[in-house]
């Protein structure tokens, strides 16, 4: 009976922790996200800042001020979605190369000692 019960408990206590662990890996996927989600707004801002200025400066009139300004704020949220995209594409890369057990750069794999099958050799003549 006791058997059991802690059979109950190591099942429950092991599944816990693999939802402890699924739930932690959904939050760092959702932070990523949150990385680069506001990647486009912020370039088509800073981009027609920039276009309003220009435009301001050269003493465009209102009309043509303002249709220069829209077309440079849809072409830089359109630069921000291309940009957005091959930083998602860098990570998701990164993400799978580590689940696969690719070691990053500087990391340091630890081989067999190769002592033990000499001795266990001579150990055998």
């Amino acid at each position: 009976m006791k058997k059991q019960s802690e059979n109950q408990n190591n099942n429950q206590n092991g599944q816990d922790e693999n939802l402890e662990e699924e739930q932690a890996k959904e939050q760092q996927e959702e932070f990523d996200r949150l990385k680069t989600k506001q990647l486009p707004a912020m370039i088509m801002l800073l981009g027609g800042a920039v276009a309003a200025l220009v435009t301001y400066t050269r003493d465009f009139s209102l009309k043509d001020m303002l249709v220069i300004v829209l077309i440079s704020l849809i072409g830089f949220y359109i630069l921000g979605l291309i940009l957005k995209r091959i930083f998602d594409s860098f990570r998701i890369k990164r993400q799978t190369e580590n689940e696969e057990g690719v070691a990053e750069e500087g990391e340091v794999i630890e081989k067999e000692p190769e002592e033990k099958n000499e001795k266990s050799k001579s150990n055998k003549k």
